[in-house]
This record gives C-alpha cells, sequence and structure tokens, in this order.
C-alpha cells in the first residue's frame, strides 16, 4: 500500500525495477554504438498500462523504465540501435508473495489486502520460461515494435484498459481544452 511503504522500501523498488535497468542500458550503449547497431530488451511490465492497487511503487519503477525506454529509443536509433519496452505479463516470479515489500500494515486497508488476495488466489500464473519463444522472436524482428505486450490475458488487460482511458478522457475533453497548451 502507497500509505504504509517506508522511505527505504520505496527506493528499493525504484533501485531494482528502474535504476538497475537504467545502469545496465548506459553500460551497454557503449558497446552497441561501437558494433554500429544492435537490440536492447528492457523488461516492464504490463502493470505500467494496468495499475492496481497494492503494487503502486513496483508500478512506478516500471513506468518510468517505460519512459526512459521510450526515450533511450529515439535517442540511440540513429545508431542503429533498437530497443523495445518488453511489457511482461503475470508470471510465476514470486512478486506478489516472496517478492513483496513487507510493510507495517494498517487496519484500515484489511478489505483491500483481502479483496487483492482473493483476486490474485493461489493460483500461479505461467511460468516465466513460457514468455521465451515471444522474446526469441522479439529479438531477432528485424523491425521491432518499441513496446510489446508479452501475454495473451495481459494484451486484453491492457487495451481495455486503454479504452476504459479514452473512455475517461473524452468524458472531460471539453474541460480539458479550455486551457491552451
Amino acid at each position: 500500500m502507497v500509505e504504509e511503504a517506508t522511505e527505504e522500501q520505496i527506493r528499493a523498488h525504484l533501485d531494482v525495477n528502474f535504476f538497475g535497468a537504467v545502469w545496465v542500458a548506459q553500460a551497454v550503449l557503449p558497446l552497441l554504438r561501437a558494433q554500429g547497431g544492435g537490440r536492447l530488451l528492457q523488461v516492464t511490465s504490463m502493470g505500467t498500462g494496468a495499475c492496481m492497487a497494492t503494487v503502486g511503487f513496483y508500478g512506478a519503477g516500471k513506468s518510468a523504465l517505460n519512459s526512459v525506454t521510450d526515450a533511450l529509443a529515439m535517442e540511440a536509433a540513429g545508431f542503429g540501435v533498437k530497443v523495445t519496452n518488453v511489457q511482461m505479463g503475470g508470471y510465476d516470479t514470486g512478486l506478489f508473495t516472496a517478492g513483496t515489500t513487507a510493510t507495517e500494515p494498517l487496519p484500515e486497508y484489511e478489505s483491500l489486502r483481502t479483496e487483492m488476495a482473493a483476486m490474485w488466489g493461489d493460483e500461479a500464473g505461467p511460468a516465466p520460461e513460457t514468455a521465451a519463444p515471444v522474446i526469441m522472436q522479439l529479438a531477432g524482428l528485424p523491425d521491432p515494435p518499441r513496446r510489446l505486450i508479452v501475454g495473451n490475458q495481459s494484451f486484453d488487460q491492457v487495451m481495455e484498459v486503454g479504452r476504459a482511458r479514452e473512455e475517461l478522457y473524452r468524458a472531460r475533453e471539453r474541460l480539458s481544452r479550455i486551457a491552451p497548451g
């Protein structure tokens, strides 16, 4: 929960899900430029397009990585470096069990915690290695996309969130357009 997390826990999420990937990209880019191009795949999350309660800081780190990776794709294109956000769906990585940051739970959020636990259920997602054929095919594409959602159910969820977001914006379009800019 956003309210429950400490500064240390938030920074740890960002260190793992954002800064670490940025440092790796910065380390490999000189090599890719020197060889005249290459591929860089940044693993982000479908959760950046379909954010969920209880995993806000995970989503924040992955969203930041999406934005930086999009910018990097534009910056590195002139050097023959092709960059893709690989937006993974729900795979059995332990994120919502062992990978969850333990916080001091506030009783006010207990009903939401119970609701989210029921939604995730005891059923594990597919094994991460089941996504490998998609990643391998993506890596070999001559003209790869800047973003790719990996996972059938995840694709549907992201598309539905996109439709709902457009409806939300359209409902207040007149208000939005009052200001210049």
